[in-house]
């Protein structure tokens, strides 16, 4: 995995952004060639037409990363990746066609702008082809060997399941007391097993430690050998950070947290620019979309009798109760007890089976981010009731209150809404990776993913 600004990449998605981005760069080129080819005419050489080049190529890499072509489930299937780039493709050319009204001084023909997206699109399927197939080869997947067979080896498989596919190839694991069942299927080696050697003979990448003892029962010395012939020798937690983008829960501990990198909000200067960036976001979406919040409110009145504006405690940063605001997708309950969202919730009303999966309802929390009591980018704030008996059931919860909740979030772009103890879990997972590594890039990309969340309505209840 390549670390970017505290947050971790897949060299699979990294690879693939790359390429588009050239791609796209000599398509544009290309499609004006044919284009102006029909009148025996050349592209231009100079530095503003291949500044626009790349102003193209940026804006369609942005809204491919948006759509979620690089995720791993549109990886694993073709047609949904074909159809988002297809989607990302058109959105480009509005926003370029856009861009060359407002600046006509640009040297891009529109002709020439269409011409460049049908070459676009075949050499951006042909190109992500090559790449997803090539790492396919397992010459080109990274090696695991695992240290460990009991649950936390077992937890770490089971994730890895979950991860980005083809990327890692499990070549082995070395027991340390009994197999757990679940790891069956895979090759399990000799408790007696030369760690450096089997590493060196199977060209090992990576070695990930699961053992279930304590650092004084492990082979050290072994694995500094590996270490030192150039294998990454990490902890099992360190790398489903990598991998998945999780902090996992299982036998997590305060001494982990205290010496790990991170979980400190980031520097003063990042929170400033935050709090900026806030502001100046909250300010302008909330101006821009005024005129449909109004249409929204007059649909909310007719739909069910109650308020157009829910209000709701929530537990905000350092567990300050603030009120949160939201328009009303839901009937009156005739009970104040708190409960979780449902499936097909009986108590959605028609508009707000619009809003709830377009995340429009959350428009007025704008108003919280401008008081400061939420970002745009955060864990989502949750109800006291369910805070006081999640800090119960999961270790480490009041963590994720060490920042200031979000709109959406890296538990958002990649779960649904919470409807159980459980959902919580594994959202707090990535809260906590999300506290722990904290930058305004990650906000960044964040922020770009919301739109497939919102556009595929992902998540919603």
């Amino acid at each position: 995995m390549i670390r970017v600004f505290r947050h971790y990449i897949a060299p699979l998605k990294l690879a693939l952004i790359s390429a588009d981005f050239v791609v796209l760069v000599l398509a544009m080129l290309v499609g004006e060639a044919i284009r102006l080819s029909f009148i025996g005419g050349t592209p231009a050489l100079d530095a503003l037409s291949f500044f626009v080049r790349i102003v193209y190529a940026l804006i369609t890499a942005t809204m491919f990363l948006s759509l979620g072509v690089y995720d791993s489930e549109a990886l694993e299937n073709a047609p949904k990746t074909w159809l988002r780039v297809i989607i990302g493709l058109a959105l480009s050319g509005i926003l370029t066609a856009a861009l060359l009204f407002v600046f006509p001084v640009l040297p891009l023909w529109r002709s020439n702008l269409l011409a460049a997206l049908g070459v676009s699109l075949v050499a951006v399927i042909a190109s992500n082809s090559a790449i997803k197939a090539l790492s396919r080869v397992t010459a080109w997947q990274r090696r695991l060997l695992i240290l460990g067979s009991g649950e936390a080896a077992s937890a770490l498989v089971d994730s890895l399941g979950k991860a980005s596919a083809n990327s890692f190839c499990i070549s082995g694991i070395i027991p340390d007391g009994p197999v757990d069942k679940a790891l069956s299927a895979q090759r399990i080696l000799s408790p007696e097993t030369s760690i450096s050697q089997f590493a060196a003979d199977n060209r090992i990448d990576v070695v990930v430690v699961a053992s279930s003892g304590g650092r004084d029962t492990l082979p050290s010395e072994e694995l500094v050998a590996c270490r030192l012939m150039g294998c990454d020798v990490v902890e099992r937690r360190v790398f489903l950070e990598r991998v998945r983008g999780i902090i996992s829960l299982y036998d997590l501990d305060y001494q982990w947290i205290l010496f790990a990198p991170g979980f400190n909000g980031g520097r003063e200067i990042e929170r400033a620019l935050k709090r900026l960036v806030d502001l100046i976001l909250a300010s302008v979406v909330l101006v821009l979309t005024l005129p449909f919040m109004l249409l929204i409110a007059a649909l909310v009145w007719v739909s069910s009798p109650g308020p157009i504006i829910f209000r709701q405690k929530r537990v905000g940063r350092n567990g300050h109760i603030f009120e949160l605001l939201k328009f009303r997708s839901m009937r009156q309950s005739k009970t104040s007890e708190a409960r979780w969202a449902e499936e097909n919730d009986p108590r959605v009303t028609w508009i707000g089976r619009i809003l709830r999966p377009t995340r429009l309802d959350e428009l007025p929390q704008l108003v919280n981010v401008l008081r400061g009591e939420m970002s745009f980018v955060g864990p989502r704030p949750e109800q006291p009731e369910f805070v006081e008996s999640l800090r119960k059931a999961l270790p480490f919860y009041d963590v994720r209150h060490a920042v200031k909740p979000g709109i959406t979030g890296w538990a958002q772009i990649h779960l649904a809404y919470a409807a159980s103890a459980e959902d919580s879990r594994y959202k707090l997972e990535r809260d906590l990776y999300y506290v722990k590594n904290f930058s305004i890039f990650l906000d960044m990309l964040i922020a770009i993913q919301t739109v497939r969340v919102i556009l595929f309505r992902q998540g919603a209840r």
